[in-house]
């Protein structure tokens, strides 16, 4: 009823302690007749991740503040 009150297109789950549960919960929409894409937060942040490793893509060292110097005592 909240799909369909808000005209989601997607759901995508709001915790990564939800691992497992995308598949079944897209399942479960379809057999009502409800079809949307459930994304999964692990899988989109590994892949993301690892899209950002494929291409290279750091950090930018100017809009970082470096850390602050540590002094060690002893």
């Amino acid at each position: 009823a909240a799909l369909a009150a808000d005209e989601a297109d997607v759901v995508v789950l709001g915790c990564t302690g939800m691992l497992g549960v995308a598949a079944e919960l897209q399942r479960r929409l379809a057999e009502d007749g409800t079809y949307v894409p459930v994304v999964d937060p692990t899988g989109a942040a590994v892949t993301w991740l690892e899209s950002q490793v494929r291409l290279g893509v750091r950090p930018s060292r100017r809009t970082y503040m470096a850390p602050p110097a540590k002094t060690r005592e002893g």
